[in-house]
């Protein structure tokens, strides 16, 4: 009867670590996923192409109206 219950017990420490080292690494999983930012799934390159130019275009036109606002400051950098 010990030897059964000592069995159990075994197991069941066994499962529990299984479970928490499974859940661990799930967990990091779905850490590593939503902090991915530059990994996009389900895009085509074109489609990665054409909103890398998008941003690169709304980039240059704010830091032109920045010029535009504050005036260009190439007299001072001398």
């Amino acid at each position: 009867m010990n030897a059964v219950a000592v069995a159990v017990v075994r197991m069941t420490e066994r499962f529990n670590k299984f479970f928490y080292g499974f859940l661990s690494a799930c967990l990091l999983m779905i850490i590593f996923v939503s902090c991915a930012d530059e990994f996009y799934f389900g895009k085509s390159k074109e489609d990665l192409n054409e909103e890398l130019v998008r941003s690169m275009f709304e980039l240059d036109s704010l830091m032109m109206n920045m010029r535009i606002t504050l005036g260009d400051s190439s007299i001072i950098e001398k």
